[in-house]
């Protein structure tokens, strides 16, 4: 085991990503990220999405629960998720990296999901009101899976005393580096969240993280076996450039600005509306807000032209920012694929 120089070089030695094929456990590991940059690599994306992605009217509804400083606080909670990674059983599914944190492992150290250990560390940081528990969840709840309220765990899951100092030297180091009050409260008044921001913040922070977690746009930064000071300011610098080049090119930003409204026929070319499409379109073009329709129709009376155009005056009216369609089989899917792009992506230019 490498020296424990310092309380600083253990937390640096966390890791949190490595460069091996996971489908061969014997393949090698030549290059590993360190758990402070990948948490990093998320915030930076987290920010970008906020600023430049994010719907007003989704902003607005986490900012009546959150506060005014909504950036600052989903910022570092996105980051925070993967905190549950500095713990022993984590930590020693590498052992050519787990042998230089220079930490205490036991043949009792259990392995636990690390969105939990996430979780009950943020309780722990946060303090005991409603929303920080909640909040603290939804972090750990990143994998699609929410720990349990009452989160409890013991020394073979969380390791000893240094573990836990280690722990809040990341949490601390990464709090000042993205600019957050770790001593802030997180009670609202009546300390309860709007229920409906859970499944949108959780959502944010999978998608966010399945984004910070590419190597293609966050490559693993450190050599496996070397010894050496993480700059960790000069990396956060790094990754908002790497997070703009990541959303940039997966097509999130810029951001996306839609056609003006127009009518049935001149979003597809050629076509009178029928009689369902009449009622469709009537119905649609009576919406202030979201909404949810439902169009049921036999084989062939147009209920796909109907919802398509819906959902175009939907999107030019900034109800929403995008189309998803699923069809029940692989075949059907790829014959709606051809549709929707020669039928309608095409003449809409």
């Amino acid at each position: 085991m490498a020296p424990a120089n310092s309380r600083i070089n253990q937390w640096q030695n966390l890791w949190a990503k490595t460069d091996r094929d996971w489908s061969d456990r014997n393949s090698p590991i030549c290059r590993y990220h360190p758990l402070l940059y990948h948490m990093l690599d998320v915030a930076a994306v987290a920010g970008l999405v906020l600023d430049d992605c994010l719907d007003q009217h989704l902003r607005r509804k986490l900012g009546k629960s959150l506060g005014n400083d909504i950036r600052s606080v989903i910022v570092f909670l996105a980051g925070a998720h993967d905190l549950g990674k500095a713990s022993p059983g984590f930590q020693r599914k590498v052992p050519e990296l787990s042998r230089h944190t220079g930490l205490p492992y036991s043949s009792h150290d259990q392995i636990h999901p690390h969105g939990f250990i996430s979780a009950r560390i943020l309780k722990e940081a946060f303090g005991s009101c409603t929303s920080s528990n909640v909040l603290a969840q939804i972090a750990g709840g990143h994998h699609g899976l929410f720990p349990r309220s009452d989160l409890r765990m013991a020394r073979d899951t969380l390791g000893n005393n240094q573990w836990k100092i280690v722990r809040l030297g990341v949490l601390r180091k990464f709090a000042e580096i993205v600019g957050f009050d770790l001593d802030r409260s997180f009670s609202t008044g009546s300390e309860i969240l709007d229920p409906a921001i859970i499944p949108i913040l959780a959502g944010f922070i999978s998608v966010v993280d399945w984004i910070g977690s590419n190597q293609d746009f966050f490559p693993c930064a450190a050599e496996c076996g070397a010894q050496s000071e993480l700059d960790s300011e000069g990396y956060w610098r790094t990754a908002q450039t790497q997070a703009r080049e990541a959303l940039e090119q997966l097509g999130w930003m810029p951001a996306v600005s839609f056609a003006r409204e127009t009518r049935f026929d001149a979003v597809f070319r050629g076509y009178t509306p029928n009689s369902l499409q009449k009622t469709a379109i009537e119905l649609a073009s009576q919406q202030t807000s979201p909404y949810l329709m439902i169009v049921e129709a036999p084989m062939g009376q147009g209920k796909t032209e109907a919802a398509l155009y819906a959902a175009d005056l939907s999107m030019c009216r900034g109800f929403s920012r995008g189309m998803y369609i699923a069809m029940p089989t692989q075949a059907t899917g790829n014959a709606m694929f051809r549709r929707v792009l020669d039928g309608y992506l095409r003449k809409r230019g």
